[in-house]
This record gives structure tokens, C-alpha cells and sequence, in this order.
């Protein structure tokens, strides 16, 4: 496995980095062909020393170079220019100054565009790679196909931009500081070895800078985690600390865990902020030093007014790419030891694989017997051993080999299916080793069905069409056939079907099925109509109550969509709670809630929490059950003892206040009373949605009283 960024960047994408080093060729000369243009356009009309008279004419563009003395003078001249006069002059460098600043922004742009590209494909093909390793990895390396699996996700990902930037930056951010080099050389020897030396001086620092701000940074990650694991610790030992009284001890300790996390912060905050001043002093001390060099040799008339500019704004421009530079490097390196660390979890794969050649084949299409040569097997996860077997099976034949738990016959099945390697001794078909046969061709031999069921992360479909070749699912009606025909052959049609009816559609197949639902759903009616039992199904109705739904079906009447209206979490929503209160329905059911809770805890009384009768008949779990007692009880001890009577057992609902004919509350909440509440259009849906009572629980409440006598009692499943 490829352990260099750079190299698996190159061969997994030699495109688009070719395609990087030609946008880089063309960064490189617009970032020159502005800096030339901008003194030119200085010098020869800021300055207007060229132009002498008013119809004066000056080739634009000329491009011309000085040779120096030793090289024996002169100038060598590219282009002669385009003759033009001064306004025309000045326009076309004001124009050709804006496309190539929109050229420069759209050719880094087009870079950044192919690094991602490049990124992409060489994250997907490390994860190819690593990923059919994985699969074609022996069964006794499923300890190093794990952990190599948990490389392929975040480990490969957190790469990918390394492997993206391993050839972009300097094949772009290289060009560019190599012109802007060229271009203070071109103008003086002292501005090149200037442009040399700061972005020398640059490349030191920022190193330092980078190390120092990713090192305060992990300080800061792991002082985090030591807070918390503190925090959780102290947590834990909460009992203890309340019986010892060592509340201001622990507080002590972590103050002073504070302390110590601080001054380490401080550290490196300080060597932090000490090489980002070294980096200042070079990026602002640059250009100053600039402007007193140039400055000399232009008062010596040796740099034009226009190559003082121009090289000034080179010196700001330069720091830019130095900097991708060194991020660059940093990059690498952090890549490169990720590589190394993926590299050591596939050769241990690599370690453990089996390098024989597996493509024998059977003499015929079926196997005919099955001998097996003094096997031994040892499963790691169950920990069964099986050793010695020699056996011989004819087949076809019907053959089960029996025994009690940790014998050794699941390790056997698992040895002939290939889920586990031999660890002495073969296993033949037809005289062909399993060993020697590959994985697909001998799951075609040998069908496995274990113990325990491994369900895939999708569709009922998919998993039943789990391996299927692809010829066989293009006619889907034909597959649909074979699939339902082989679900009746093994008797779970009906379950299918009612896992189906229980089911929800997608959403792409919502617009399709939906239809039909409906149209089926009226024909249910119908035809339940026609018979006179449509009473067997209660159908939810916006002006009635469900007596057959929960409470929190009925107050939503519909599906909730995501998890706001979600009922575990319904009796929390602030906005649910609101209407409840507005409609006088809190205290209701909150009664009704604590007659269920204590009904059950009676029922379930003296039942141990592990017992079946408590998980399937219960209303609450049994990690709930003790906070349901613990509320009883606190209940009954808030409340007030009667006067000559002993306190009420914790089983007992309380009664709701009665509020009959002569209760004052009754007289103001009378129908139309100027007093009530509510008026007489909001209070009778009330009483329609809510008409179903709740006696069979012994709760008094409002809800009971005023919405029951129409329906029978029902059986909620809790709020």
C-alpha cells in the first residue's frame, strides 16, 4: 500500500494534477504579465515620461529584458508592444490590470475545483483498496479487518484533503512565489535576493507557528477531557462523597486540576503568541526593507518609479503563497503518518491472507461427498473448540449432526461454510480443498444458515436479494414471483405480508402507492359496511374520539413527522402542554396517569423485573418501574392525613374534586354561564373528541365524569 501523499495523488489521478500544472503555468504568467503591466502603466503614464507631446505614440505591452554586465548587457526583447496613445494607453492598462486580477481569481478557482477532484478520487481509491481487502480477507483476520474497517470512514476522510493539496499547492502556490522571484531578479539583483530571503525567513517561522498553534490546541482538546472525566468521575462517586462528607475535598481537587490546566494554557499561549510576533516582524519588517532598498537604487535612477511599485506589491503578494506552502508541508506530514497507519492495518491483513491460488472447481455441478481429513477449529468468539474429526458424507443425503451446547457443531458447519479457517487438516468436496476454491464459487457449492441471523442495513428486498446476480433482477415482476414464491415455500408469506401492512411507504413510492391505499381503504368500508360489521374497525374521525387509540393518538390525530411531536417525548412538549392547560386537561390526566401507574404497580407487586409478565403486560419498563414507585410514594407523603383516619394505602387513586350541580365551579362553568371559561363552541367538540371514560382504573377524574357514558371503557397504552 502506496505510504506517500504525493505519489498516491499522482497515481490515482494523473489527470487532473496534469491539468493543476497547466493552471499553474497560467497563473504564474498572469500574476508576472500584472506585475509588468503595473509598471509600465506607471512609468509611462503616472509618471508620463514617454509620452512627450500630445500626439505622442507608445508600443504597449513591449516586453524587454536587461541583461546584466556579466552577462555582456543589452536587452532581449519578446514582444515589440501595440503603438497607442496616452488615453488609449491608460485604458488598455487599466482593462488588462482588471482581466487579469478576474483571470488570477478564476485560474485559482479551477484549481481548487481539480484539488477537490483529485481528493475524491484518491479517497475513493484508498477506500477501493482497503475496502476489498477487507472482503477478501481469511476468516481468522476478523480482528485486522475490523480495525482496518474503522480506517476506511473518518481515517480516509480526514486524509482526503491532504491528498487533494499534494500535488495542487505546488504545482500553483510554487509557480507563483518562483515568478514573483523571477520578477525582483529581472528588476535588480538586491530585489531578488531580497524576495529570496524573506520568503526563506518566512518558511522558518511559520513552521514553528503551525507547531505551536496545533500543539495549544491539543492542550486545550485534552484538558477538556480531563475536566469531563473528572466531572463524570465525581459524578459517579456521588454517594460516596455525600456519606464522607468530602463535597470541599473533590471541589479542592478539581480547582486545583483547573490550576494546573491553566498554567499549561498559558505555556503555550505564550509560545503561541511569541512566534506569531516573529512571523509579523517578518510579514510587515518585508516590505519595509523593500521600500529602503528600492528606494535607493530608484533615487539612483537604477529601479523605475514603476518597478518601485510593482515590486512593492510583489512583497505583499508573496507571503501568501509561502504560507499555503507551509500549511502544505504540515499537511503532508500529518498525511503521511496517517498513510502509515492505514499501511500497518492493511498488512496485517496482508499478513494473514491466503496467497494460494483459489480458483479449483468441482468435476461436476453438484457435489456428490464431502470428507473431512482430522480437522481441528477454534472459534475466538464463542470460544468452542472441535479437534480430531474425520468423517465422510455421501450426498445427497439428509444428515444432521446433533449434540449439546459447545460441542463443536456450529464450529463444523461454520469450518464447511468457510466462516471459519481450519486450523489443522481439510475439508474435501469431490477431492477439491475448500481452501482452494474462491469465496463466491464455494457459497455456490455450500449454503450456510447459522445460528444467528445477520440482517443488512435496508430493505426487506435487499435482503432477500442479498448476492443475487444481476441478470436475475432486471425482470422485476419475474423476481417478484420467485421472491414470493420461495417466501410461501419456507412459510413466511404471511409474516411479510403483515410486516408490510404494519409498514410505512416510502417516500418514493408514496405517489404511486398511495392512491391505491386509498381506494383500497374505501372498499374496506365498504364491503364491512355490506356485511354489518364495520363496527370491527374504528375509524379516526376529526369530530369524534377513537376509543381504540391511545390519548396522544387522539389529541394529534395524525402521524407526528420527525421528533417534536414524538410520544415518548409528547408529555414534554411545551407547546402540547399549553393547549392541555387551556382545555383543563391537565390535572385529568395526570390523574388518570398516576391511577394507571399505581394500578400497575399493585398488579406487578412482589413480580421480580426480569419476569415476561412484567415486559409484556406492564405499562412501564423495568428501569422505569422504581421511579413509578418512588413517585407513589412521595405522593401519598405529601398528602395530608384526615382527620381519626391512617394514611391511604399507595395503591388507592385519588379521587378528583367533585364538581356536581352544586359545586360553585359547576354553577360558573354552566353551558352559556357568564362566568365559564370556555364558550359554548369550543366546549362541545371537547366533549365529542372526548367521550370515552376511564373507570375500569378506578380514576375519578374530570375525564371520566363529564366525557364517559357513551362508549365503553379502553385500555390506553400510556402518554
Amino acid at each position: 500500500m502506496e505510504r506517500d501523499p504525493i505519489r498516491l495523488s499522482w497515481r490515482s489521478s494523473r489527470g487532473p494534477n496534469l491539468g493543476i500544472a497547466f493552471v499553474g503555468l497560467l497563473l504564474a504568467g498572469a500574476v508576472f504579465l500584472f506585475l509588468f503591466v503595473l509598471a509600465t502603466l506607471i512609468d509611462d503614464v503616472v509618471i508620463g515620461g514617454r509620452f512627450a507631446g500630445a500626439d505622442a505614440r507608445v508600443p504597449f505591452l513591449r516586453l524587454s529584458f536587461g541583461l546584466p554586465r556579466v552577462l555582456g548587457g543589452g536587452s532581449i526583447v519578446l514582444s515589440e508592444g501595440i503603438p497607442l496613445g496616452r488615453d488609449l494607453y491608460l485604458t488598455a492598462a487599466v482593462a488588462t490590470l482588471l482581466a487579469l486580477i478576474l483571470l488570477q481569481v478564476a485560474l485559482r478557482a479551477l484549481v481548487a475545483l481539480l484539488a477537490a477532484a483529485v481528493s475524491r478520487r484518491a479517497a475513493n481509491g484508498l477506500r477501493q483498496d482497503m475496502f476489498r481487502r477487507i472482503v477478501t480477507a481469511r476468516p481468522s483476520a476478523q480482528d485486522e479487518a475490523e480495525t482496518a474497517a474503522r480506517q476506511i470512514g473518518e481515517g480516509v476522510g480526514r486524509l482526503a484533503p491532504a491528498l487533494g493539496e499534494a500535488l495542487a499547492v505546488p504545482l500553483a502556490a510554487g509557480a507563483e512565489i518562483v515568478v514573483i522571484h523571477v520578477f525582483g531578479f529581472v528588476q535588480h539583483l538586491w530585489i531578488g535576493l531580497l524576495f529570496l530571503g524573506g520568503a526563506i525567513a518566512a518558511a522558518a517561522l511559520m513552521r514553528p507557528l503551525q507547531e505551536a498553534r496545533a500543539a495549544a490546541g491539543l492542550v486545550a482538546r485534552e484538558n477538556n477531557r480531563e475536566a469531563g472525566r473528572m466531572a463524570e468521575e465525581t459524578a459517579r462517586r456521588l454517594p460516596a462523597i455525600r456519606v464522607h462528607g468530602t463535597g470541599q475535598a473533590e471541589f479542592g481537587a478539581f480547582n486545583a486540576m483547573l490550576a494546573r490546566q491553566s498554567g499549561r494554557l498559558a505555556a503555550g499561549a505564550r509560545r503561541h503568541v511569541a512566534r506569531q510576533a516573529l512571523v509579523a516582524v517578518v510579514r510587515y519588517g518585508l516590505p519595509a526593507l523593500f521600500i529602503v532598498i528600492a528606494g535607493n537604487l530608484a533615487a539612483e535612477r537604477v529601479l523605475t518609479p514603476g518597478a518601485f511599485v510593482a515590486g512593492l506589491f510583489a512583497a505583499f503578494l508573496m507571503l501568501r503563497p509561502v504560507d499555503a506552502v507551509m500549511r502544505w508541508l504540515s499537511g503532508q506530514y500529518d498525511g503521511r503518518a496517517a498513510l502509515e497507519e492505514m499501511a500497518r492495518a492493511v498488512g496485517s491483513l496482508n499478513a494473514r491472507a491466503d496467497r494460494r491460488e483459489r480458483s479449483a472447481r468441482l468435476p461436476q455441478s453438484t457435489p456428490q461427498r464431502i470428507s473431512v481429513e482430522g480437522l481441528a477449529a477454534f472459534d475466538a468468539h464463542t470460544g468452542q473448540r472441535l479437534e480430531g474429526v474425520d468423517i465422510a458424507l455421501d450426498l445427497p443425503a439428509h444428515i444432521a449432526l446433533v449434540g449439546p451446547p459447545g460441542s463443536g457443531t456450529d464450529v463444523f458447519a461454520a469450518v464447511l461454510a468457510g466462516a471459519l479457517d481450519p486450523a489443522a487438516g481439510r475439508v474435501l468436496v469431490d477431492g477439491v480443498d475448500l481452501r482452494d476454491m474462491s469465496d463466491d464459487y464455494r457459497a455456490s457449492v455450500i449454503a450456510y444458515a447459522g445460528a444467528e441471523p445477520v440482517m443488512l442495513d435496508g430493505s426487506l428486498r435487499e435482503n432477500l436479494t442479498y448476492g443475487a446476480p444481476p441478470e436475475l433482477t432486471r425482470d422485476s415482476e419475474a423476481w417478484d414471483d420467485r421472491l414470493i414464491a420461495s417466501l410461501k415455500l419456507v412459510g413466511v408469506d404471511a409474516e411479510v405480508y403483515s410486516l408490510g401492512l404494519n409498514g410505512a411507504v416510502g417516500t418514493h413510492a408514496a405517489a404511486r402507492l398511495a392512491p391505491f391505499i386509498a381506494d383500497a381503504r374505501r372498499a374496506v368500508r365498504t364491503e364491512l359496511a355490506s356485511a354489518g360489521i364495520e363496527d370491527l374497525v374504528d375509524p379516526f374521525a376529526a369530530e369524534r374520539y377513537n376509543r381504540h387509540g391511545t390519548v396522544a393518538e387522539n389529541i394529534l390525530f395524525g402521524v407526528p413527522v420527525g421528533d417534536t411531536f414524538e410520544e415518548r417525548r409528547l408529555a414534554r412538549n411545551p407547546f402540547l402542554r399549553a393547549v392541555l392547560e387551556a382545555e383543563e386537561l391537565t390535572r385529568p390526566l395526570a390523574d388518570m396517569g398516576l391511577a394507571i401507574a399505581t394500578q400497575m404497580v399493585e398488579m406487578f407487586a412482589g413480580i421480580p423485573d426480569d419476569n415476561a409478565l412484567v415486559e409484556r403486560f406492564a405499562f412501564f419498563s423495568a428501569e422505569e418501574r422504581g421511579r413509578y414507585e418512588s413517585l407513589i410514594a412521595r405522593r401519598v407523603q405529601r398528602r395530608p392525613q384526615r382527620a381519626g383516619r391512617g394514611p391511604r394505602s399507595a395503591h388507592r387513586a385519588r379521587p378528583a374534586l367533585r364538581r356536581d350541580a352544586a359545586s360553585p365551579r359547576a354553577a360558573r362553568r354552566g353551558a352559556g354561564g357568564a362566568h365559564s371559561r370556555r364558550p359554548a363552541h369550543l366546549r362541545a367538540p371537547f366533549a365529542a373528541r372526548t367521550r370515552a371514560g376511564h373507570r375500569v382504573l378506578g380514576s375519578g377524574a374530570t375525564l371520566q365524569r363529564s366525557l364517559a357514558q357513551r362508549q365503553p371503557a379502553f385500555r390506553p397504552r400510556g402518554l
